[in-house]
Formats: C-alpha cells, structure tokens, sequence
C-alpha cells in the first residue's frame, strides 16, 4: 500500500484539537482555530520526519497532554500552566486524579491516544526537505496572524485564542524569557491593600452576641449556583442551582461581590485564615512560608482566637498530608487538627480523596454536638472534598445531571442543607457565627471571571438585623478582620 496514505493517520490526533473546537464552537474562536491549527501542522510535521518509535511518544505525549488540558478545562475552566507541571511529581495528586478514569471527554481522549498507537505502527514516508521548510514558514505565518489576532482580541478568553500547548509554551516562555520585573514590596502596595480599615459604619452596635464561630469551605464552589446570589448580580442561570443550600440559608446575610483569590486549597485557606492575599504565582505558598515566620503565623485567626481562650479545630475531609495541611493548620493555631481518619462511618460509595460529603457533615454535625458539650468557646473550619476532580458520585447519579462535577454539585447541596438544618435544631445557631465559603472557584463558561468567584453567606444570631444582600466587593482576605470584629478582638 502506498505509505502517502498512512500520512492521514498522525493527522488525525495532531489536527483533532483544531475539529474538536470548530465542533464545539464552530467558527466563534477563529483565533483558537488559528492557534490549534499551527501548532497541530508543527506536530504533524515532527511526527512525520522523525523515525517511527519517536512519532509513536511524540504524538502519545502530544494526545495525553491535549487530553489531559481538557480535562482541566471541563474541572476548573483553566488551561494549564507550567507551573502546574509540579503537580506530576505528586503521586497521590495523579492517582486520586485519574482514578476511575472519570473523564468529561472520552470520546476525544480516545480518538487522540488510539491516533498516536496507530500512528507508531504504520510505516510513513519521510517528506522531502523543501516540504518541510515550506511547512516550518507556514507554521510561522500562521504564529504571526494568531498573535496578531490575538493581540486585537485580548479581550477572550485565553482558552478562545489559544490551543492548551500554545499557551503553555507562551507562558512558560515570558516567565523565563522576559526580563523580570522589580520586586514589590508590602510599601509598593496601595494603602487599602497594606492596612485594615476600620472606619466603615458598622452593621452591630458593638460586637455581635455569638460566642462560636463556625467556617465552612465548600470545595470550589462559585457563587453561581446560589440564585439570589447570582440574581443580585444579574448573571443568567448556571447548569445548576443549590435549592437546598438556599432554603436552609433564607435568613442569611449574602456577599454577591466575593472574590476567592487563589487558583489552589491551601491558598485559599491562607487568604481566609490569616487575613493575607495569596502570592499570584505558584512559589511556594505563604502557608508554608508561615513555618519560619513564627510571629506572622500566631496573627492568624485561630492562633489569635486560641490566645483569647477559643477552642479552635479544624475538621476536612480529605487526607491531612496533601498539601501539608498536618504541618499548616496546627502552625497558624488551630489545637485540633483532623482529616478523613477521624471518620468511622463507612461511605456508601469509594472516593479516592477522602470522605464524601453526606458523611462528611454527618460526622461534623457529631463533632459540633462534642464542642458544644464543653464549657468553652470554639472555632471550626471545615473542608469538603467530594467536589474535587475526579467527584465523588456514583455512575448511576451522573445520569441525571449535565456532567459528573454538577452531579457531585448537587450532592453537596443536599448534604450541606442537611447538615445546616440539622444544627439549626441543635440550638448551634442560636449562638454561633457560621460563615459559608468556598476555597476557591471551579469557575463557569460564562467568563474566565467566574474561576476567581467565591461563595459567601453568613448566618448569625443577629439576622434579622443584617441586610439580606451585602453590597460591594469581598473577599477570602477579608474574612479574618471580619470574625475579630465581629467578636470584639483587636485586629
């Protein structure tokens, strides 16, 4: 047979980006098309100029990382960065991940890789040199227009102007390449960055009449899914809406404006415990840092609040070691530190990161009974995990939804209405400041805005007092000055 017609099949996994998005979007992300198109010629020409066994990795590690962008995409509404590439060297990171090989796109996974096995079996004809140049100056010319277009249209998307390789080169390219920028200091910042600002009228006449303050972080939770949320900022309907968690929150103050500031849980719960923004890079994280920085670690939040005679726990459902978390939350002052070994009820279904969240607020509902027990004052946080990627739901639930990460959206929803009404009976909120948050935002297509939108709804003794909708902008930062305000601590 002749070896020209095999050339088809390292087409196929090397243009298949460029098809997948005019199938999805048609001609609405011409500079997308444009991205995909050049760097796809640029792979098929390697592929088809290198010895067999060196096309057969090229074009498997071209599919996996295709693949595996858009999977990302599907879960967090981001393309990947190379700073992300750290993330491969964590082995319990990849294998929860993977597990069960939950994906939200098969059908292009499997065209990709099946593509790159084929395509290291089949014997291709080497192309003449001026085929190659001719197809180098192309590739070329078609880098030039996209940049071009892209430039013009800053304002889409990156994942509308740019195929997942594209972006990943041109990012890695200007951290490395580019010449850096003066380092900024703490003076650099504005002024309502650098301080708090106490000076705003307050909602209480003095401090507020709770002694307990209970934190709920939502894993990747965006402030889409609450309708009045997203109603007060007239923002149209997201694939889902969390009825449970808004009739169990009817009475509860609402931040619309809330902004999760960091791309990563640790992160957020820096932001949201020590009153502090997140570094906008992934060095290492400022909770980590905390470690050596002993006197920045006892200003946070449960280190000040165990100083003022507070109990303060802290409760996730996931593993303690990812993350450090068994190093973090002990250093900023929490006395109790507890991860999915803490649990005793079996889950009706697996999940590689931890606990579900049914099981997860049942147990946390037993762990307030305890604290409340007890003659002392108490700060909880808590951390879901089964809305993380790969999802904590049973195949036959995801039937009934759009995809499985909304499916795992409505079981939190479920569960967490739950459990907040189940402590409303318990008297817990008679007395005790519940913030719900998220740690940061798995985002929507509605905007690359929405991966930095938060989630906040405050429930206090004082409701009838506090506004139903609190205008303007919020965020994960302004949690810890808020809660020692609201107790009457110096912050």
């Amino acid at each position: 047979m002749n070896t020209k017609i095999f050339l088809i099949i390292p087409a196929i996994p090397s243009f298949l980006p460029f098809f997948w998005r005019l199938f999805w979007h048609g001609l609405g992300e011409p500079v997308g098309l444009l991205s995909d198109t050049a760097i796809g010629l640029a792979v098929f020409l390697l592929a088809i100029a290198s010895p067999r066994l060196v096309r057969f990795f090229l074009l498997l590690l071209w599919s996996l990382f295709q693949a595996g962008s858009q999977e990302l995409y599907a879960a967090m509404q981001r393309l990947p960065s190379w700073q992300d590439l750290q993330y491969l060297a964590d082995p319990s990171f990849i294998g929860n991940s993977a597990a069960g090989m939950h994906l939200a796109y098969p059908f292009f996974t499997a065209m990709l890789v099946l593509g790159a096995i084929v395509s290291g079996l089949v014997r291709v004809r080497r192309p003449r040199r001026a085929t190659l140049v001719l197809g180098a100056v192309t590739v070329a010319l078609l880098l030039g227009a996209q940049g071009y277009l892209s430039r013009q249209l800053y304002d889409r998307s990156i994942a509308a102007r740019f195929n997942p390789l594209h972006w990943f080169i041109s990012d890695a390219a200007a951290t490395s390449l580019l010449p850096k920028e003066a380092e900024l200091t703490v003076a650099d910042l504005p002024p309502s960055l650098r301080r708090l600002d106490p000076s705003g009228t307050s909602l209480l006449a003095g401090h507020g009449k709770a002694r307990n303050v209970l934190i709920i972080a939502l894993e990747g939770i965006p402030g889409l899914y609450l309708p009045d949320i997203r109603k007060a900022l007239d923002v149209p309907a997201g694939p889902y809406q969390m009825e449970g968690l808004a009739a169990a929150t009817t009475d509860a103050t609402l931040v619309p404006d809330f902004v999760a500031h960091s791309h990563q849980t640790i992160r957020g719960l820096y932001s949201m415990l020590c009153g502090d923004y997140s570094k906008f890079s992934y060095d290492m994280s400022k909770a980590f840092e905390l470690q050596f920085n002993p006197q920045r670690a006892r200003e946070c939040l449960p280190a000040q609040m165990a100083a003022g005679g507070w109990g303060t726990h802290y409760l996730q459902a996931a593993g303690l070691a990812f993350m450090g978390k068994d190093q973090v939350m002990p250093n900023v002052g929490f006395q109790q530190v507890h991860g999915n070994e803490w649990f005793t009820e079996p889950d009706p279904y697996p999940f590689m990161w931890g606990k579900t969240d049914p099981v997860f607020f049942r147990g946390a509902r037993q762990y307030i009974a305890g604290l409340q027990a007890r003659d002392k004052p108490w700060l909880l946080t808590l951390l879901t995990v089964g809305t993380h990627q790969p999802y904590a739901v049973p195949d036959d639930i995801v039937a009934k939804y759009p995809n499985r990460m909304i499916a795992t959206v409505a079981i939190l929803d479920q569960a967490v209405a739950d459990f907040l009404k189940g402590i409303r009976a318990d008297g817990v909120l008679d007395d005790t400041l519940v913030l719900i948050t998220s740690d940061e935002s798995h985002g929507d297509d509605i905007g690359e805005w929405a991966s930095s939108w938060g989630l906040m709804a405050i429930l206090a003794p004082e409701g009838k007092d506090l506004p139903r909708i609190k205008e303007g902008g919020y965020g994960l930062v302004d949690v810890e000055a808020s809660v020692l305000d609201y107790l009457g601590l110096p912050a």
